[in-house]
């Protein structure tokens, strides 16, 4: 395995649930949006949160990233005509509570800063969450932005979104390295090992839990459980 990092000089970086933890987040906005749906039309809300879960995985799958087209859904699932102010006002309530309560390890920061001393060059390759501007307000909110050489925001920078190859060539264009100087860490095997090694990425999954899932044609170079386990793997160039 190391000898698989001996030419590593960039480490890129997923934003959601690597770099940052969303998954409580989503929770909380998935519950604000039900709890409005809920109110407005006089239904039962927890059939809501089973729909709203639904459509997520749904439309993240298919990437249909905007999130006036999951709404969209919710009101074809309940047959009740659309509200276009309405779904307008759900989605700003939706990020408004995505970027509260989007949570930052203050260790990454120190596992960034370390990287960064070592001269690693550091970059973010993250598909657009579907609204133009929103996950960059969203990575500048959380991260300071001045650590990473690159961010790729897929489908808004390029025209296509993970696991496509596009966005990890563009990346490695902007940083004018090879595939394999380049090491791809993400949380997603669906969305972050193939278009990675299809560019000659080393790759790594992050997996918070142990899992002995076989990967397949999907599997990644390396599988960590956590991003301080970088600090063992990569070497400190001074």
């Amino acid at each position: 395995m190391f000898s698989l990092l001996n030419n590593i000089k960039a480490v890129l970086f997923d934003f959601d649930d690597t770099l940052v933890n969303v998954h409580d987040a989503v929770n909380a906005a998935t519950y604000m949006i039900a709890t409005m749906f809920s109110n407005k039309f006089n239904l039962s809300i927890f059939p809501i949160i089973d729909a709203l879960r639904g459509i997520h995985r749904e439309m993240v799958q298919r990437g249909i990233l905007n999130r006036n087209e999951w709404w969209y859904r919710l009101f074809s699932l309940y047959g009740i005509n659309v509200d276009l102010d309405f779904m307008d006002l759900l989605t700003k309530k939706y990020w408004d509570i995505i970027i509260r309560y989007t949570y930052v390890d203050p260790e990454t920061i120190t596992i960034l800063n370390y990287l960064r001393s070592c001269n690693y060059k550091l970059g973010i390759i993250s598909n657009t969450d579907g609204h133009p501007g929103m996950k960059m307000r969203r990575i500048r909110n959380a991260l300071p932005t001045e650590l990473f050489s690159v961010i790729i925001i897929a489908g808004e920078d390029t025209m296509e979104l993970k696991p496509s190859p596009e966005p990890f060539d563009l990346a490695l264009k902007k940083l004018g390295l090879n595939g394999y100087e380049s090491m791809y860490i993400g949380d997603d095997p669906n969305h972050d090992i193939a278009g990675a090694k299809a560019v000659n990425m080393i790759t790594a999954i992050l997996k918070s839990t142990p899992n002995n899932k076989d990967y397949g044609s999907l599997k990644p170079d390396i599988e960590i459980r956590s991003l301080r386990e970088l600090l063992k793997l990569l070497r400190c160039y001074y």
